[in-house]
């Protein structure tokens, strides 16, 4: 909206019928200036007529500068200053890989695997690995080869049953890790066919038999050195006499059975902590013949991106030679494995990534890059080359043939393509003349500044084409590494930004994939920082409205900063926050007329914060993969902010400042932190789950006493240091006291515990307790007592069962499942009394509380049901009620022991949703004062509600009679919305009291879409009729036109009936609403 204002005029109309013409400012949407004033005029019954204006004479896209000048004819002139600066931006370096725009599929995946490997080379998964390993294998033996070819058998028996299906047998039961999930699907294959190594698909068995088989046809159990195989050929392709099949399998692993497997675990974590400890490899295996000690791939080393995934987990955390597999041995289907580190290759760096890829840019360039009729005839070379190892023998004349007719397509295609560059060449002169006429219009216009302009354009377009046209011009060169300087957002492309906007320095970015290239970029260095600044000074009336008089005059001044503080060890993946720091000066003095005799103010407030938070976190001992490996990915278990604050006054007049100063205060916060992945807790939380599995037991009842542990126990704790400071404070004495200063602690510690006990198998009981405290030391009091310290606590507890279960409703037309819910809880909040202490000073931490000892059971049910025609649930009846009782002691007016009853109903009858009804009501469960009656329904409250797309209509109805007031209160209320169509809406809202006979409420609006604009003609009355003083009813009538992109900004006229008087105002004359950031000038007041 950063475009000039020029004056239009809106035609209102209703039903096409023209009413009156009303000026207003409108949008230029054809042109792009930049305003260079603003301008706004109106009354009003508070300031009489008034102009605001401000001159912006500095506007950039980091800092911008305006001169304020305000008058009105009741409240005098004002004039200031205000200027803001924004610096948000990063320096980085960055790999680009271009995309042509005429780029192939092929071309297109082979940039992408290119910026994948680059990629991944700075993750480390290409550098290579020197490793010792004691390898524990899982020992086959005859039994364990029986029990899969039973397995084996049972699911070819299930294959040869009547309509069994091949693809969800597999899914559910093969072991073969690469098809399982496609159903065992393998694709087609020819006989014999290999993989990119060079390495048979099927085994030499396998290969054999499936080829043997008919298309449909299952084969019998087969048996390889691993597993027993069951094959089926889905589909058979004869093509020139090379014949295909499409073949699936399922393999049942031989594998040793648990017994074996759990005693070589046992060997292995023994060996490992051995390890661990300081024995070499030799003398392990020396000892124990179980392991077979050996160099990976016979000491050639291995990168890690060619190792099982179960071994990048825990190879990739060696980082010294001598380093053993963290936490367990590395399991494999085979066996266990336990790692040392000889050597390793270091990770390169991003720069010598780059600076590779630079030099190798314009060969690899060529290669990826090339023609499709290079590619085309490269590709017909292979395959003659390929008949003629195959045949010996010389090409078949079909394949002349066939260049002939490519020739004579190719020429066809050539004089096609001069056909077509002829039109085209037409089209574009005239093209070329409508554009020349068109920019002659545009450069008859005076030039105007375009700083802002330049920069709002879209970054896509400044991608590098590749290639000239027609090949005459020479290519421009490419930069595939770059260097930027500090960049602001919109200096990138979006995604480009956005990534490099949220990584610290020293940090590398995904994979950035836009449709026009690939990106990686790391960040060298960050600055952020904002602030803005601000001087007004205006004119000091009197508050009456309409004879106020001058009686001074006001400045204020101000200046705030915030900061960003980027340090080395800042870390987006640990969780590490750079410092943060907001600080605000502000200077606010008031001068009045001498013969007045009030005293002159005059006083500087100032503070400022220092932040700093970080995350704790530790490798997931839940995230394991399908063998039991750790995946070693990190989870937070606590955070930590910490806070130092400081706020100064200075009081420059002779008056005694009663501000409170903090000189300073510091703030330490440890939130959510878990108890179970703490260093001293981890070992006893360890203990108690292996107890708590041995003690576990599915006993009906009995299964409630389970033996606690420290899983989903967390605390909270805050520590604050305060050094108060107040020039002047009258105690509890009376007395005025001068210079108090207040050391003070104030720590809160606050302990959560989640669990589930089972009662039965079936049914569960969530519990939560939560348990604060708080202490606080206060140096001194106010009778000169010194180290005071007081104490308070509170206890949470509840406990909830959820009951459901799921219908099957066919025979209600159209319904398929009903599904019915009902949740029951319990609370109990306990705090005991802490009276408050009339010694301490009031502006410290304090515990003061009242007793609170209150029992509260909810019970809600709901009913949802599943239709034919929506797959989501449709929730079409809700009921929820509170029982609240207060067991506090305490005497207090119309003391109550039970706190109102309150159920809510909510029915949605139609799966359409357009309907929705809603009942509340409230019962009183204490005994009335008049009638001693309990449970007596105190209120009511309804409301229903039809929607349509083009209309709504919602009627309602409340009554409330409490014995705590002195009169019932009754309202029914009605409103709706009509839309004629897209453009003009209707709507209406009433209040009516029938208690006073009147109408509290009543407002009807009509809204017309205008192009650019939003109009807006409504009339309102607000208020009850009664006796002086106590009439307060207002009545409005506004006529409004809105800017659809701002709402804010706003054209119009209003009468207001209570003061009558009319307002005009006008939006801003050649400047957009919020040209300078949020609480901008534009229509405030400052009379």
């Amino acid at each position: 909206m950063n475009q000039e204002m020029i004056a239009k005029n809106i035609v209102m109309k209703i039903g096409g019928i023209p009413l009156f013409y009303f000026p207003a400012i409108r949008r230029d949407l054809r042109k792009d200036k930049v305003a260079k004033i603003v301008v706004r005029v109106g009354t009003d019954s508070y300031q009489g007529p008034n102009i605001s204006i401000i001159y912006p004479f500095l506007r950039q896209r980091r800092y911008d500068a305006a001169i304020l000048y305000d008058r009105s004819a009741r409240r005098g002139q004002g004039f200031g200053f205000e200027g803001k600066y924004r610096f948000n931006d990063t320096k980085f370096r960055e790999i680009y890989i271009p995309i042509p725009p005429d780029a192939t599929p092929a071309q297109r995946t082979k940039l992408k695997e290119k910026a994948e490997m680059l990629h991944d080379q700075l993750e480390g998964d290409y550098d290579r690995y020197w490793l010792k390993q004691l390898f524990l294998e899982y020992q086959i033996t005859e039994e364990d080869a029986n029990r899969a070819k039973e397995e084996a058998d049972k699911i070819h028996q299930q294959l040869n049953e009547e309509n069994a299906k091949f693809s969800e047998i597999a899914q559910r039961e093969s072991d073969h890790t690469d098809t399982r999930y496609e159903g065992g699907d393998m694709g087609f294959l020819t006989q014999g066919e290999t993989n990119q190594e060079g390495e048979p698909i099927l085994d030499p068995i396998l290969d054999e038999a499936a080829f043997s088989l008919k298309e449909g046809e299952i084969s019998n159990v087969l048996r390889t050195d691993t597993s027993f195989h069951i094959l089926k050929v889905q589909r058979i392709l004869d093509v020139y006499g090379e014949k295909e099949i499409r073949l699936s399998r399922i393999d049942i692993a031989v594998t040793a059975s648990n017994e074996t497997q759990q005693k070589v675990r046992e060997i292995a974590t023994d060996i490992h902590k051995r390890a661990i400890a300081g024995e070499t490899f030799e003398k392990l295996a020396q000892e124990f013949t179980e392991a077979e000690l050996s160099e990976i791939n016979e000491g050639k080393g291995l990168p890690l991106n060619e190792m099982a995934s179960g071994w990048q987990y825990s190879v990739r955390r060696l980082e010294k030679p001598g380093d053993i597999t963290e936490r367990n041995p590395v399991f494999s289907p085979e066996g266990l494995y336990i790692f040392q580190l000889i050597k390793k290759n270091e990770t390169p760096t991003f720069e010598e990534i780059a600076e590779e890829f630079e030099a190798e840019w314009e060969t690899f360039q060529a290669e990826v890059l090339a023609t499709p009729d290079e590619e085309e005839k490269a590709t017909d070379t292979d395959n003659v080359q390929e008949n003629e190892e195959k045949n010996n023998q010389p090409q078949p004349t079909s394949n002349g043939k066939e260049q002939n007719i490519t020739s004579e397509n190719s020429d066809k295609t050539e004089e096609t393509t001069d056909e077509v560059t002829t039109d085209s060449s037409d089209n574009e002169e005239d093209m070329t003349a409508e554009t020349d006429e068109h920019d002659s219009q545009l450069q008859s216009e005076p030039p105007e500044d375009d700083t802002i302009d330049k920069s709002d354009q879209s970054t896509e377009t400044e991608e590098i084409n590749i290639g000239s046209e027609n090949g005459e011009e020479e290519e421009e060169k490419i930069e595939v590494y770059r260097k930027h300087g500090f960049r602001g957002r919109w200096e990138d492309h979006r995604q480009v930004a956005s990534e490099a906007q949220s990584l610290y320095a020293g940090e590398y970015s995904r994979l950035i994939d836009t449709k026009e290239s690939y990106h990686i970029l790391k960040v060298d260095r960050k600055r952020s920082y904002y602030g803005d600044i601000y001087l007004y000074g205006a004119d000091e009336y009197s508050f009456s409205r309409q004879d106020a008089t001058r009686i001074g005059r006001r400045w204020n001044m101000r200046w705030g900063h915030r900061q960003s503080f980027f340090t080395p060890w800042d870390s987006k993946k640990d969780g590490r926050r750079p410092i943060s720091f907001v600080g605000r000066t502000a200077w606010r003095a008031e001068h009045y007329r001498e013969e007045l005799k009030l005293p002159n103010e005059s006083s500087i407030n100032s503070f400022g914060i220092i932040t700093y938070g970080a995350a704790f976190s530790a490798a997931s001992d839940k995230d394991i993969d399908e063998d039991g490996n750790l995946r070693f990915s990190r989870e937070t278990i606590g955070d930590f902010t910490g806070r130092l604050e400081v706020r100064h006054v200075h009081d420059f007049s002779d008056e005694n400042n009663t501000a409170l100063q903090k000189l300073p205060q510091l703030t330490l916060n440890f939130s959510r932190m878990r108890f179970s992945r703490l260093p001293l807790f981890e070992n006893i939380n360890d203990g108690l789950v292996s107890i708590s599995e041995k003690a576990k037991t599915d006993i009906p009842f009995l299964s409630v006493f389970a033996i606690p542990t420290l899983e989903d126990t967390s605390f909270d704790m805050d520590i604050e240091f305060g050094n108060f400071y107040r020039q002047t404070y009258r105690n509890k004495f009376k007395e005025v006291e001068k210079d108090i200063f207040l050391q003070s602690i104030d720590l809160g510690f606050d302990l959560r515990k989640q669990s589930n006990l089972f009662i039965t198998p079936l049914r569960e009981l969530k519990i939560s307790a939560n348990l604060n405290t708080n202490v606080i030391w206060h140096a001194k009091d106010q009778e000169k007592n010194r180290n005071i310290i007081r104490g308070v606590y509170s206890i949470r507890t509840q406990a909830t069962n959820t009951l459901f279960r799921i219908y099957s409703t066919r025979f209600i037309p159209g319904v398929r499942k009903l599904r019915h819910e009902m949740q029951s809880s319990l609370t109990f909040d306990y705090q005991p009394p802490i009276d408050a202490n009339e010694n301490l000073y009031p502006f410290g931490p304090s515990t003061y509380f009242f007793e609170r000892k209150r029992l509260t059971y909810n019970f809600n049910t709901n009913i949802e049901i599943k239709t034919r025609r929506s797959q989501s649930a449709h929730r079409i009846f809700h009921f929820d009620t509170r029982l609240t009782a207060d067991f506090t002691e305490f005497e207090a007016l119309y003391r109550r022991k039970y706190e109102p009853i309150e159920s809510d109903f909510t029915i949605i009858p139609l799966p359409s949703r357009n309907l929705n009804m809603t009942v509340r009501l409230t019962h009183d469960p204490n005994p009335h004062p008049d009638d001693g009656q309990q449970f007596k329904m105190v209120g009511i409250r309804t409301n229903i509600r039809y929607t349509r797309k083009s209309w709504n209509v919602s009627l309602g109805n409340s009554f409330s009679k409490r014995h705590t007031s002195i009169r019932a209160a009754r309202s029914m209320t009605a409103n709706g919305r009509y839309r004629f169509g897209k453009d003009l809406e209707f709507d209406f809202s009433l209040i009516y009291y029938p208690i006073e006979r009147q109408f509290y409420s009543q407002r009807i609006s009509i809204n017309r879409n205008l192009h650019d604009w939003n109009l807006r003609i409504s009339w309102s009355r607000v208020g009850i009729k009664r006796d002086p003083p106590f009439d307060n009813v207002r009545q409005d009538f506004t006529f409004q036109v809105n800017l659809i992109g701002e709402p804010a900004v706003s054209t119009g006229i209003g009468y207001d009936a209570t003061t009558e008087t009319w307002g005009l105002h006008t939006l801003p004359a050649g400047v957009p609403y919020n040209a300078f950031g949020t609480g901008n000038s534009l229509g405030r007041s400052f009379f």
